[in-house]
């Protein structure tokens, strides 16, 4: 069985992923995070995207969003 989504619940196209960092590296990344008052998924996810736009492979997958 599938649980329904709540009729005023906005659709989310993210993905959930556990991702383990370093102590220290996830300690520099919170602190980064709580000094530009956003989260540390914004961190991270802002980072990701900025290598991704630069890997030559990001054609081949699709991501119209992501082949800037």
């Amino acid at each position: 069985m599938v649980a329904a989504r709540k009729k005023d619940e906005p659709s989310d196209e993210r993905q959930g992923l556990m991702l383990r960092l370093p102590k220290d590296l996830h300690t520099a990344l919170r602190h980064l995070s709580i000094d530009r008052g956003v989260s540390l998924n914004s961190v991270i996810t802002e980072v990701l995207e900025d290598w991704w736009a630069k890997q030559p492979e990001r054609a081949r997958y699709g991501l119209a969003k992501y082949n800037r």
